[in-house]
Order: structure tokens, then sequence, then C-alpha cells
């Protein structure tokens, strides 16, 4: 969705998406290893972390156009640039979440990952709560 505000790029967002884009296209061989091994750690695990790698690095290309305006439409609000920010982090916190757990729960591991747009629209209001 943030890539429909950018307007321009450089050598490091290059970096930055094309290691996002390498844990995107490892997702499906992740998420094989889920669908065979679905209570096993391991699976579990690798699931997780793969989603990790591609929140943060989605997390350094996000950071990296917020805070240079000049790479962003002028038409995007600060509003919006802050909710896409805590969107990323939000996302990061889930799956780092996920990943502690599924040494104890495997299942509920690979549920906490689904949490992910409920947490993020409970940060939204605790924090738009605390700015107002």
């Amino acid at each position: 969705r943030f890539f429909s505000y950018i307007r321009k790029i450089d050598q490091r967002m290059i970096w930055y998406n094309t290691a996002w884009l390498l844990f995107i296209v490892l997702l499906p061989f992740s998420a094989t290893l889920v669908s065979s091994y679905f209570t096993d750690v391991t699976a579990i695990f690798l699931y997780s972390l793969n989603v990790l790698f591609i929140t943060l690095f989605q997390n350094m290309i996000w950071d990296h156009v917020a805070v240079r305006k000049e790479y962003l439409d002028e038409n995007i609000s600060e509003e919006m640039i802050w909710d896409l920010r805590l969107g990323c982090n939000v996302a990061m916190i889930n799956a780092l979440l996920a990943i502690g757990i599924s040494f104890i729960s495997p299942l509920v591991a690979f549920i906490i990952l689904f949490t992910r747009l409920p947490m993020m629209g409970i940060a939204k209001n605790i924090f738009k709560n605390k700015k107002n």
C-alpha cells in the first residue's frame, strides 16, 4: 500500500526493496513447511522468521522514505505517514512475538501471526488517544 505514496527512490531503497522481495519469494517455501509440519517448532519458527524479515525490510523501506519528504507524494498527510509507520512497527512486533511463542506453542504462534490486523487497529486507537 505504501508504495503508492513513494515517488522517488535511491540506491539504498533499491537494496531494501530487493531484500524485501527476496523474503517474499521465500514465503511459499516456509508456508509449505508449515502445511507439512504444522505442529513442528522448526517449521513455525522459520515461517515466523520469514515474516519478520519481510516486515523488517518493509519497515526499513518506509522509514527511509518517511524522513525524506521529497521521496513522497506531496498529497500524503502526516497522519498517513504516521499510520503507515505504526503499521510497519506493529507488524514487526507481531512477528517477533510469534517467533518467541513458536518455541512454546507452535499453534499459538501461528494464530498470533493472524492477529496482525486487529493489533494494528488496537495500536492505532491507543496511540491516537494518547495524542489527543
